[in-house]
């Protein structure tokens, strides 16, 4: 326990700036690690824009394009 409550002290202010902003890397984080896989799945894509899209398209972040007629 004396540890853990050592360890608070010293990050006194890291822990401080959690609790007061309501900032996180979450979202950045699980993206990594969602390209992290997709590289260790599709491993050999020849086409970078076909690695991207493919990354676009698994995390829902890909905005459809609309033609002009």
């Amino acid at each position: 326990m004396n540890i853990a409550i050592q360890s608070l002290v010293e990050r006194k202010e890291a822990v401080i700036n959690a609790l007061t902003y309501s900032f996180s890397n979450g979202m950045i984080e699980g993206t990594n690690n969602l390209i992290k896989v997709i590289k260790r799945l599709a491993f050999g894509y020849r086409s970078f824009i076909q690695f991207k899209t493919r990354i676009l398209l698994i995390s829902n972040t890909l905005v459809p394009c609309r033609f002009l007629n």
